[in-house]
């Protein structure tokens, strides 16, 4: 053990200078006493050395600066204290090294001789919550050069309102023109109003929950009416015009079991093609095909891509994937709107 002696030199002096002078007047030895007992011995631990050092002080700063280490170099990182009792007797410190810490990407250079980072969040006063990621983990040893990242996370509960879109009624009618569209009502856009419960780290929204969500201003649709004199409204809402209309005869065709899955004009057959005569139907029309009424049954979009050697004149035959559903179809007068 080292024993280093008292560095106040001007408080030493006199001190001793004090002590000889009582004793030397032949002074009772109860004064010089009270002066001894105002020295303190304390034990200082740097690793495995230990220090002895007398002094008046009881600051630890202080103690440690008369036990000859620089407080800017040196970090106190426990205190000791009497078995019994709260008298201090000794100080662990450490020498300072540098560390950099990113605390929401602010950047610090840090003086530290703590072990680990959770050490030194408390040495240095950075608070920490139950949320925020901390990188490496605070559990982590401290070593020169190491760098820290802090990733605040925050949580708010923000509400928003956002816009309905406007809602669409359309109203075919075949009294109008095809083309031509008049908006019979505008319609209003609704208001929606949506609470969320939202995740932030560092300030950037990473996640968000919804709570509860109102309509807090009911939008009205928008009424229009369209034309559809010539045309054809399909099943999806469309309006198709049409060149002309060919009241046929429909039956159906599967190529399953067949070693051939091709059409006459080369394309592989598939649900929407339709084998035609090319001299009523032309090959490569557009169709649109519909039982009479257009409310029995409707085949839909189709295509003439083949021909058939009973398809002669206004009949036309539709593909199915199995004969069965060919089986199920049957006969059936038909209408086909040759698309524009």
């Amino acid at each position: 053990m080292k024993i280093v002696s008292m560095k106040r030199d001007a408080v030493k002096r006199l001190s001793s200078k004090l002590i000889a002078s009582v004793l030397f007047l032949g002074m009772t030895t109860s004064i010089a006493t009270a002066l001894a007992d105002n020295i303190h011995i304390y034990e200082i631990y740097e690793g495995s050395d230990i220090v002895e050092v007398r002094t008046f002080s009881t600051d630890p700063t202080d103690i440690l600066a008369d036990a000859g280490y620089d407080p800017d170099d040196y970090e106190i990182l426990s205190e000791s204290t009497a078995l019994h009792g709260s008298e201090l007797i000794g100080l662990r410190i450490g020498k300072k090294f540098p560390v950099t810490v990113y605390d929401d990407e602010e950047m610090r250079t840090l003086e530290t001789a703590s072990k680990t980072i959770g050490q030194l969040f408390l040495q240095q006063g950075i608070a920490i919550s139950a949320f925020d990621i901390v990188s490496p983990s605070v559990t982590n040893l401290v070593t020169p050069g190491t760098e820290i990242h802090i990733t605040r996370v925050n949580n708010a509960v923000v509400t928003e309102q956002t816009t309905i879109p406007l809602t669409v009624e359309k109203q075919y009618n075949d009294q109008v023109s095809y083309g031509i569209t008049h908006i019979l009502k505008a319609g209003s856009t609704g208001i929606l109003e949506s609470t969320y419960d939202i995740t932030y780290h560092s300030g950037v929204e990473t996640a968000r929950q919804l709570l509860s969500q109102e309509v807090i201003k009911e939008g009205t649709p928008q009424v229009i009416e369209i034309g559809t004199a010539g045309a054809i409204v399909t099943e999806e809402g469309d309006v198709r015009p049409y060149s002309e209309v060919v009241n046929v005869l429909a039956t159906a065709y599967s190529t399953e079991g067949w070693t051939s899955k091709h059409t006459f004009t080369g394309t592989r057959a598939q649900v929407g093609t339709v084998a035609v005569d090319p001299n009523i139907i032309p090959l490569g029309s557009e169709l649109y095909i519909t039982s009479l009424d257009g409310e029995e049954w409707v085949y839909g979009l189709a295509v003439a891509e083949d021909t058939g050697s009973l398809i002669q004149g206004n009949r036309i035959d539709l593909f199915f994937d199995t004969q069965d559903e060919c089986v199920n179809f049957g006969v059936s007068d038909a209408l086909v709107y040759i698309l524009k």
